[in-house]
């Protein structure tokens, strides 16, 4: 059910935007030094609160090759950024913007003043063209526009030098889990903007810079999540205390009452997502309920919520939705409820890092099956399902990179959704034809068998 889990209330991202409105942090662009071929070093200065700390980014020159974003690529990304833990003096940010400028894996070493690095990739699609727009004085298409620059990564947790998590102070604004990783990705898609604005100057000083508007609804698009897995594996029990944290929300928003008041938010809300869903690229993955489905189960649950007769609290209906429809748009219900009880999501937020600040107690002499008795005792449940998803993966993901390598779905040359829908459909036509190829050379080969064989039997 854990895949299954949306956004709420009680979500990072949520918790971590709360943060910087209620503290009005301010992020500001120090200097920056921009060529036209698209190499730039950024210097940004963050004030959060009572704390102040740098952000700094270099982007490198585009090869003309598209980048996967996973860790095969090595130090060969189109950017990189460090994120400090407190403002960073001018000979430290030159001593980081030289280490990037190594480009060797395992030759690149930063210190424990560094959260993180930020690897990143230019878009194919977008990037250029959104220079070349605002170069020519004009604006790109919204309705093409997606992202400018590919998350791949968040380097932290003491890989590459970085500093450890229970290393940065409690009272620093990020000590908080996923805190960094989230602002970091943020920080990755202003980079984006600040960077094909620059370009664009540099091409030409009357060049427009990319509507606030645009900007507003770019997102970041994502290729990895090495720094969330090392942080999942050296610190397990976060997942365990953001799911406790969330289902105690979510049963107190359960037994409450079914009001006037609530219909209203639960509507709004409802209406609200259906609309992200319809401007969401579809789902095409194997075991992911497509958009359409869930948009179809959000309409039913809307004139459900209006017959305040049929229930008297919100777990009834929960159950209800539970029963008669998709597991999906039923925990996209779930997440909705936590927006009935905003102050007691509130309320149980610290939880959080009393959590992640629990320590671990181990055996260091227990045995491997000893502790595989434990994992089965306690968590069978999760590890059957895990199981169960890894051999379906297993049976995708080689299927995946036969369609990337040999049927030309690793670039899309198509604009537009349309473009990106037509182009996987042709791909997967061309690897099903493959596949109808090799099952015509294996028929012909079976006839040719029986032809030679009846032939001999014939002479003989």
């Amino acid at each position: 059910m854990l895949r299954r889990f949306k956004a709420s209330r009680l979500s990072f991202a949520d918790m971590l935007l709360r943060k910087v409105v209620r503290e009005r942090w301010q992020i500001r662009l120090l200097w920056q030094e921009c060529e036209d071929d698209g190499a730039a070093k950024f210097i940004y200065r963050i004030d959060a609160g009572c704390h102040s700390f740098s952000y700094i980014a270099r982007a490198y020159p585009w090869d003309g090759v598209e980048k996967v974003g996973r860790r095969s690529d090595g130090a060969n990304r189109d950017m990189f950024g460090a994120l400090f833990i407190e403002v960073a003096s001018d000979e430290r940010i030159a001593r980081e913007f030289a280490t990037f400028d190594v480009k060797a894996d395992g030759q690149m070493r930063t210190d424990a003043d560094v959260i993180g690095w930020t690897p990143a990739n230019r878009s194919s699609r977008h990037f250029d063209s959104v220079v070349d727009a605002l170069a020519n004085g004009g604006q790109p298409e919204s309705d093409a526009l997606g992202y400018l620059m590919r998350n791949g990564g968040f380097q932290s947790s003491g890989r590459n030098g970085t500093v450890s998590y229970p290393g940065i102070p409690e009272d620093h604004p990020l000590h908080h889990p996923f805190f960094a990783d989230l602002f970091a990705i943020y920080l990755v898609r202003l980079v984006s903007v600040d960077l094909v604005n620059a370009v664009a100057r540099t091409r030409n000083p009357l060049a427009a810079q990319l509507d606030g508007s645009l900007a507003r609804q770019l997102g970041i698009g994502n290729s990895s999540g090495q720094g969330m897995c090392v942080a999942l594996q050296r610190w397990p029990h976060w997942v365990a205390t953001w799911v406790s944290v969330r289902e105690t929300g979510l049963g107190y928003a359960k037994s409450r009452p079914v009001d006037g008041h609530g219909v209203a938010v639960l509507q709004d809300s409802i209406e609200r997502t259906i609309r992200i869903y319809r401007r969401t690229d579809p789902q095409v993955m194997d075991g992911v309920t497509p958009n359409g489905t869930v948009i179809a189960d959000l309409e039913r649950i809307s004139a459900l919520v209006s017959q305040t007769d049929r229930f008297s609290v919100w777990g009834e209906l929960a159950d209800h939705i539970a029963t008669t429809m998709d597991d999906e748009s039923a925990e996209q219900f779930n997440s909705l409820l936590l927006d009935l009880v905003p102050d007691f999501c509130d309320a149980i937020e610290p939880c959080f890092q009393l959590g992640a600040q629990r320590q671990r107690r181990f055996e260091p002499a227990m045995t491997v099956a000893e502790l595989r008795g434990i994992l089965r005792c306690n968590y069978g449940w999760a590890l059957a399902a895990i199981k169960r998803q890894m051999r379906r993966r297993s049976a995708i993901e080689p299927v995946i990179g036969h369609i990337k390598a040999e049927h030309r779905m690793g670039r899309n040359y198509l604009a537009g959704e349309q473009g990106d829908a037509i182009n996987v459909i042709l791909a997967a036509a061309g690897y099903n034809f493959s596949l109808l190829l090799k099952w015509f050379r294996q028929l012909l080969w079976l006839l040719v068998a029986e032809l030679v064989s009846s032939r001999i039997s014939a002479e003989t």
